[in-house]
This record gives structure tokens, C-alpha cells and sequence, in this order.
């Protein structure tokens, strides 16, 4: 492997904190998992008579997918160290991250479009009576489940070898909880306060958003063609 790209593994080895916590925003802005925070958080927030309880509900709908986060990050990879499988991952890991990222972009342009699960967690749990503490809670840990596809990717392509490697520490998925939960608190912020101001700035925010999308999809698509390429030219020679 060349020297650059060992200098940019280091580099992003040294910061594994940020990159988390970058690695959860990026699968918070996701169309896909916006839609669904808003149906979850119009779904929670039935029964609400105050603006203090949408917050909570919402506050607790955060709480739900943060956990299963960490709590299967760190399942994932204790078994993976368990299996030993770490120290062999380590050594292939850099061989498949070209293709890695290539899908991501790939995903993140909506080249290849696929739906996720949350649109029927959400309207499996019907009903107009104010939601229980426990109810809002499921919900969420089970929206954190029901990946999107460049999520998924994200999560368990990045962010759990990332975890795994830094000797299974609980503050890689924690970083990666946080980074999901800042976008979906600034909705839930916003919708207490008016769900016409929700629903208005929404569309500013997918416009804006399909903009990014495109330029970091791009990003990662020549990211990964140069890490193949790289790994292709140094193992031909």
C-alpha cells in the first residue's frame, strides 16, 4: 500500500472520536431517515397537549435509537473479538474500503434507490391515544434498527470496524449516537414549536440537502476508485 494512504488511515485512526461522530451525522441527513424521524415524531407526539411533552416524547424517541446503537455496536464487536475475527477484519478491511466507499456514494446519489424499514415501524403502531414512555421508546430502538441502506453501510462498514479496532471502546458508538441524535433533536426542537415551520423549512432542508448528498457521494466515489486503484497499482508491483 502506498505511503498515502497509510498516512490517511493514520490520520484517520487518530481522530476515531470525530470521525464517529461525523460517520452518525451523515446517517442522520439522510432523506430516508429524515422521513422517517418526522412520521416517528408526528407519532409520538399524538396525545401531546404542551409543547414540553412533544419534546420529551421526542427527547425519549432520541434516547430509544441511541441505545440500540450502542448496545449492538458493542454486541458486534465483542463477538467479532470473541471470534477473533478483529485481527483478521484488520488485515482486509483496507482492501474492501475502496469498494465501501464507492457504495456509499453510489447510495448517497440515489443511483441505486431502496427504501428501509421505517415506514412500517411506524405504521405498525397506530393509534390516537397519547403514547407511554416505554411505546416511544421501542419506537426509537427500533427505527435505529431498521437501517437505511447508506446507514447501514456507514454503520457497519465504518463505524464498527472503527469500534473493533480501537479495542472495542464504548465511546466510538456512543460519538456515532451523538452525531445521529443532533440533527433529529433540531427537528424535534422545531417541531414542538410549530409543525408549519417543520413542514416549511423541510423543503429548504431536502433541497439544500440533495446538494450535499450529491457532492459528498461524489467525494466518496473518487475516494474510492483512488483507494482501489492505489491497492491494485502497489500489489501489481
Amino acid at each position: 500500500m502506498s505511503d498515502f494512504i497509510y498516512a490517511l488511515q493514520s490520520r484517520f485512526q487518530d481522530v476515531p472520536l470525530i470521525a464517529a461522530l461525523l460517520l452518525g451525522i451523515l446517517v442522520a441527513i439522510s432523506p430516508c431517515t429524515i422521513a422517517a424521524n418526522l412520521a416517528s415524531l408526528s407519532f409520538v407526539s399524538v396525545g401531546c397537549d404542551s409543547k414540553k411533552s412533544t419534546l420529551y416524547q421526542g427527547a425519549i424517541l432520541v434516547l430509544g435509537k441511541s441505545l440500540s446503537y450502542i448496545i449492538l455496536a458493542m454486541f458486534l464487536s465483542q463477538f467479532a473479538g470473541a471470534m477473533e475475527i478483529g485481527e483478521h477484519f484488520a488485515d482486509t478491511y483496507v482492501q474492501i474500503i475502496g469498494v465501501l466507499f464507492i457504495l456509499v456514494g453510489v447510495l448517497m446519489l440515489d443511483i441505486i434507490h431502496l427504501h428501509g424499514l421505517e415506514d412500517k415501524i411506524v405504521s405498525s403502531f397506530k393509534g390516537e391515544e397519547k403514547k407511554t414512555v416505554f411505546q416511544t421508546l421501542l419506537v426509537g430502538m427500533l427505527l435505529a434498527l431498521a437501517f437505511c441502506p447508506d446507514g447501514a453501510v456507514l454503520y457497519f462498514g465504518m463505524m464498527l470496524p472503527l469500534t473493533i479496532a480501537e479495542n472495542h471502546s464504548v465511546m466510538i458508538p456512543l460519538f456515532f449516537a451523538i452525531g445521529a441524535a443532533i440533527p433529529l433533536l433540531v427537528v424535534v426542537a422545531l417541531y414542538a414549536y410549530g409543525v408549519e415551520k417543520v413542514a416549511s423549512m423541510q423543503t429548504k432542508f431536502f433541497s439544500a440537502n440533495a446538494l450535499v448528498r450529491k457532492f459528498v457521494g461524489i467525494m466518496f466515489i473518487i475516494a474510492g476508485i483512488f483507494f482501489i486503484t492505489e491497492f491494485i497499482f502497489h500489489h501489481a508491483h
